[in-house]
């Protein structure tokens, strides 16, 4: 199940009822904005026990419409990767 921005800062206002909901959302939306700032002007984030946000340049490529058969060129882009922490990987790998 994806969860939404909703359901996280619903999440936050359980662990910590003393905050309010906007004050949570408020927050939320930092953290979110400062990884994106970050990331967009070409840096790495790193969060310990969570994982690492990397930019990488995907080239040029060139793939086959099987509808239409025709060659469509696909342009070289900035891709962002997400690899967990052993951390959260070992979390998510628990028999419960």
């Amino acid at each position: 199940m994806a969860l939404s921005k909703y359901d996280i800062v619903s999440k936050m206002c359980s662990s910590n009822p003393e905050i309010s909901r906007v004050e949570h959302a408020a927050h939320f939306n930092t953290v979110i904005n400062a990884i994106t700032d970050l990331i967009v002007e070409g840096n790495d984030v790193t969060i310990t026990k969570f994982g690492s946000f990397k930019t990488r340049q995907a080239a040029e490529r060139t793939v086959k419409n099987h509808l239409a058969g025709k060659e469509i060129v696909i342009p070289a882009s900035k891709r962002v990767s997400f690899k967990p922490s052993a951390t959260l990987k070992s979390a998510i790998n628990q028999t419960k």
